[in-house]
Formats: structure tokens, C-alpha cells, sequence
């Protein structure tokens, strides 16, 4: 007994978080005023044991023990714990279920501008009185570009700040971000050419939703191929199948 408790403290002392112990520990918790049973009893409450099978394991014709044992540290974890008679030994099978394990939830984001709050009269008066004498100055066409895009972007990012966004598990896999900068652009040329619906704004507005359409379709088939073709089995090939058409269902496999 002294050596279970020695190994026990031993697991402890490693960081182990969830203990069980199994097995025949020939001592009888059914005999509540047996020695060796108060003994046991304490070593267990000191350690914050619990054990969890209360029916007896092992029947005879004159006696009903309870010396096959579960040790657990955790009770509230297991739902479920009893005896089955095997028929192949006079000591009963011991087993227990334990609650399924809730692993946190790991999330990608995706870095993208936040237009919720965006004024596109404040936007473009801002960028109105933006000083560009530093970029028109500049005979360096490299250094000239680079100034163009800073001045721009600390601007936009006053009225459009990027922000980052949580992606669950449903969130569609072949989303990239060069997806998202072509929505973004989509979406611009059709405001744009809400406010003023001239031929030109009409041409960007189609050609944008267009190759929007195109990427959307190129990444949707390289993930599906590339999903199908890493598939081991016919399930997972079947869940594949019906992320893209939700649609369907068992009935129609044949």
C-alpha cells in the first residue's frame, strides 16, 4: 500500500492531470470496518482519489468483495462506471466511460480593412488635403511610389482600419486573402458606379465582378482537387463532395 501511494505522488509530481488506476487491489471496500480497508480509504482522500465501481467483483457462493478497483482523480469526468460478468474468471470486468474531451478550438484570421464605419465624403477630403509636394518633388520614381503609397494608406487607415478576422470552422477553406482584395475592389467599382452610372464606371464594374467570379472558381476547383485527391477514404470523400453541393444528400450517391 505504501508503494501505491509512493507511485501515485510520483505521477503527481510529473504534472499529470488526469489520473485513472485500474486493476485487482486485493482490498475489500465492502468490508467498511476492515484495517487495511480504513487504511486505503485515507491514503485515497489524502491523495484526492476516488474510486468508482461500488458493486461488488467478485461473487462467490459464500462471499461478495469489491477489490477490483478504478482510481480516478477527476469524478466528474466520467459518466458512467460499473461490472460485467464475463464468465471466465470468478472476478467480474471492471470499465468506466469517460466524457468526451472538449479540445479548445484553434482560429485562423485573415488580416482585411473594416468599412463599417467608413465616411466617403470624410475619406475623400481627407486625401484632398493630404501635402503630396514630398512625392511631386521626388525624381526617384522608386522612392516617389513609396512615399505616394504611405501618405495614402495613413490616410485610409484613419477611416478603414484593418482589423482581424476570426475564421470558424465553417469558414470556406479556399478563402485567400487575394480573394478578398478582389471583393473589396468588386464592391468599389459597384458603388462607384452607383453614384455615377457612366459607360466607364460600367466597364470597371463588370470586369471586376468577372475576375472576381474567375478567382473564386479557380480556388474552389484547386481545393476541391487537391482535397478529393488527399481523401483516403470514400466518407471523406463523400464530406468533400458535399461541402460544395450541400444539396445533396445519401439518397442520391447511386
Amino acid at each position: 500500500m505504501d508503494l501505491l501511494e509512493q507511485k501515485i505522488v510520483d505521477i503527481y509530481s510529473q504534472g499529470v492531470s488526469d489520473i485513472v488506476i485500474m486493476g485487482d487491489a486485493n482490498i475489500n471496500l465492502a468490508d467498511v470496518c476492515n484495517a487495511n480497508s480504513k487504511k486505503y480509504r485515507n491514503i485515497l482522500n489524502t491523495l484526492h482519489l476516488s474510486q468508482i465501481i461500488n458493486d461488488p467483483t467478485r461473487i462467490t457462493a459464500n462471499s461478495r468483495t469489491l477489490i477490483d478497483h478504478i482510481l480516478v482523480n477527476r469524478s466528474e469526468m466520467f459518466y458512467q462506471a460499473g461490472t460485467l460478468d464475463v464468465a471466465i474468471s470468478d472476478h467480474h470486468m471492471v470499465y468506466t466511460a469517460r466524457k468526451k474531451l472538449k479540445i479548445p478550438k484553434s482560429f485562423d484570421y485573415i488580416k482585411c480593412r473594416s468599412y463599417t464605419n467608413l465616411d466617403e465624403l470624410a475619406l475623400q477630403h481627407d486625401v484632398e488635403r493630404i501635402d503630396w509636394s514630398v512625392v511631386l518633388s521626388d525624381r526617384n520614381i522608386e522612392s516617389a511610389a513609396s512615399n505616394f503609397h504611405t501618405l495614402l494608406t495613413e490616410c485610409v487607415d484613419r477611416h478603414a482600419p484593418m482589423i482581424n478576422v476570426k475564421l470558424h470552422d465553417n469558414a470556406l477553406k479556399w478563402f485567400t486573402h487575394d480573394y478578398l482584395s478582389h471583393i473589396n475592389e468588386r464592391e468599389y467599382c459597384r458603388r462607384k458606379y452607383n453614384i455615377c452610372p457612366c459607360p466607364e464606371h460600367d466597364r470597371l464594374r463588370l470586369d471586376s465582378r468577372r475576375r472576381t467570379k474567375e478567382l473564386r472558381m479557380s480556388l474552389q476547383r484547386s481545393y476541391f482537387d487537391d482535397a478529393l485527391r488527399n481523401a483516403t477514404t470514400v466518407k471523406k470523400k463523400w464530406q468533400i463532395i458535399k461541402e460544395f453541393w450541400p444539396h445533396l444528400s445519401k439518397k442520391t450517391k447511386n
